[in-house]
């Protein structure tokens, strides 16, 4: 079954409506389509393609207190690991199809990324807190990740258009998410369960 009819996506994308309309692209769930240059009433479009969002864990540290009696702990976390937002593109018509997959990209995954050729910094992260006997912990970091492919196509007539450009991508959020779990915990978090299961 269909997750999102034509007309849901067309609510959101009237051009992907009108394109499926006369016979140019028939968008299936996961794709939208974006208005590029319009020669005369042909447009040129964009198809973004099943665009996901998943987590990348970029600090991670356990700590385990079985001495019996309440301890406090520092964790300081001196590193950060580098993730960069690339597209990788191919076809004839390349110029700022990177800029705009980055652009389209934000629009499909609804959260705020960064632009080609960013990085994350290095930085630290200093942790202190109190844990009671008999327990381990996971102190860990992350941030939101978006991949997808997206196609440029070119009109040549309104039933015409061919492909100019694929573009592969993948950017970061801005936001770098932190926090802790008891090991014995069973978090629904998307982040938390990758650093219990990476470092309990």
């Amino acid at each position: 079954m269909l997750k999102k009819s034509l007309k849901s996506i067309a609510r959101r994308t009237p051009l992907a409506f009108a394109l499926a309309l006369v016979g140019s692209v028939f968008l299936v769930p996961g794709q939208a389509a974006y208005a590029d240059v319009t020669h005369g009433t042909c447009p040129d479009y964009r198809i973004m393609d099943w665009v996901t969002k998943k987590w990348k864990l970029t600090h991670l540290d356990v700590i385990g207190n079985h001495t019996g009696v309440r301890r406090t702990y520092t964790v300081t976390e001196a590193r950060q690991t580098l993730l960069e937002a690339e597209v990788t593109l191919s076809g004839s018509a390349v110029i700022n199809a990177g800029v705009k997959f980055i652009a389209d990209a934000k629009i499909d995954a609804g959260i705020e990324l960064r632009g080609l050729g960013s990085r994350t910094r290095s930085s630290s992260y200093t942790w202190t807190i109190t844990l009671p006997s008999g327990y381990k912990w996971v102190f860990y970091h992350g941030r939101k990740y978006i991949e997808g492919v997206e196609y440029g196509y070119h009109c040549h007539s309104w039933t015409s258009h061919y492909k100019t450009y694929t573009a592969r991508g993948r950017s970061f959020s801005y936001v770098n998410y932190n926090d802790a779990y008891r090991c014995d915990y069973s978090p629904r978090d998307g982040l938390a369960k990758i650093a219990i299961s990476r470092g309990c």
